[in-house]
């Protein structure tokens, strides 16, 4: 079974041409970081790693779950500045070699980074759900890869190839392709061997896009998987409920009339930016609210908001307090339009202020709530 294993080893970096011994020439720090040298040629690959396991169980190993299911992998498609259209190529190359090892799920994907950082990273696994993912820069000079595991979320491994000739026009496909195959095998041996640079904590790029990385050193904390989701559960959580306590005011065929008012919602995010909450208001009142809403989420900014409509049924019944000009009725119908704003003050826990309308069915009847509150996610 060895025997095989060894065998079927050989023959894949063969295929792609290259090794998967890598020459790392670069590791000592600098001012800026050690940074990506040109590819050269390197000795036949050993078989075994130090400690007498494959290489090959290795990356089979990396790119597993914890419970043995295949990780998700997401390959963007590559930044192209080469002016020849190579994307496309590089692309199926891409997904061929990285998982013709083992089994991974790959996942089909139109996002895009807009920059090379590490909030763009971690944005980017949440909104496509990866557990690792490579993005790809093709430049007139070389190609650069890069490759992001959330189980190790404050590192990147990558590798940059520069080619012999800046003139990438004159390259044919097979040419491409071979410099493509060498650019995966180098790239998977540094995610197998942990030879990886630390990503910075600020917005600040990793990538210069020519072929130097940019930021200084930063040192390394821990990076648990439990503390990157913990950080960004607010961003992938799909349920909410909130309660809130404030003033409501009712205006009748009678003339107003004010109470306070209880309020409890829960919400689901079906469809993001989209979101379903039920809503029970109590006060002179009992009020059941059916809403559609739509969550704005800023990237640069803590505050989230939600702006909805929805329909709305009121009761006289069993209530806590009582209307004394009795205007509105013991049963009535309203739409619902509501505004509220959110602020963070932990990672699922928001203080909460939100505006309600209720205008009845005939528009006779309007009722209006003032709901301060707070908000959980979960």
């Amino acid at each position: 079974m060895k025997t095989k294993a060894l065998a079927l080893l050989a023959i894949a970096f063969s295929i792609f041409g290259t090794t998967a011994q890598a020459e790392v020439q670069n590791v000592a720090p600098g001012p800026n970081g050690p940074a990506p040298q040109a590819y050269q040629p390197a000795a036949p690959a050993q078989p075994q790693s130090q400690d007498g396991r494959s290489v090959l169980s290795l990356l089979r190993k990396k790119l597993s779950r914890d419970d043995g299911s295949p990780a998700n992998l997401v390959i963007l498609d590559p930044l192209d500045y080469t002016g020849v259209k190579l994307a496309g190529n590089v692309k199926k190359i891409l997904e061929r070699g990285l998982t013709l090892f083992t089994k991974v799920n790959l996942k089909e994907t139109s996002y895009q980074l807009d920059e090379l950082t590490l909030d763009s990273f971690r944005n980017a696994v949440i909104e496509t759900e990866a557990d690792v993912m490579v993005a790809t820069v093709l430049k007139p000079t070389g190609f650069e890869i890069f490759l992001y595991d959330v189980r190790n979320p404050f590192v990147i491994y990558t590798y940059a190839h520069t080619l012999p000739d800046p003139r990438v026009h004159q390259y044919s496909k097979d040419v491409v392709i071979k410099h493509t195959k060498q650019l995966i095998a180098r790239l998977l041996n540094n995610y197998v061997k942990e030879i990886y640079y630390e990503l910075p904590r600020a917005e600040r790029s990793i990538a210069s896009f020519e072929g130097n990385l940019a930021p200084d050193s930063v040192p390394r904390g821990v990076a648990a998987t439990e503390l990157f989701f913990d950080a960004n559960r607010d961003r992938m959580s799909q349920f909410y409920a909130s309660a809130s306590m404030g003033y409501f005011m009712s205006k009748g065929s009678n003339g107003l009339f004010n109470s306070s008012i209880f309020s409890g919602q829960v919400g689901w995010a079906f469809s993001k930016p989209w979101v379903a909450e039920v809503s029970v208001d109590m006060t002179t009142y009992n009020i059941a609210t059916l809403s559609l809403k739509y969550l704005g989420e800023s990237e640069t900014s803590q505050w989230r908001y939600l702006l909805g409509v929805g329909l709305g049924y009121a009761t006289a019944k069993f209530t806590a307090n009582w209307d004394q000009t009795d205007g509105i009725g013991f049963t009535s119908i309203y739409v619902v339009p509501s505004a509220a704003v959110f602020f963070p003050i932990s990672h699922t826990a928001y203080l909460k202020g939100e505006v309600r309308a209720y205008v009845g069915i005939p528009p006779q009847r309007i009722l209006m709530s003032f709901l301060p509150g707070l908000v959980v996610r979960f």
